[in-house]
């Protein structure tokens, strides 16, 4: 598990997921379809950082 400082696991947003991975929300939005974990906190997805790590390593292929 991925924890910040304080202790928390950090969440990112749709948007930042989109920003780090060069693409679109709506591909973001495309691969949570597809199995990019998330949860919805108070109506608003947000995605682990620790799952999307595991996520990004099972996807990329060299």
């Amino acid at each position: 598990m991925s924890l910040t400082n304080s202790g928390f696991t950090r969440f990112y947003t749709k948007q930042e997921v989109a920003d780090i991975l060069r693409v679109t929300v709506r591909t973001v939005t495309n691969y949570m379809a597809r199995g990019l974990p998330y949860r919805k906190i108070h109506g608003t997805v947000r995605i682990p950082e620790d799952k999307f790590r595991e996520w990004i390593e099972e996807k990329v292929t060299l």
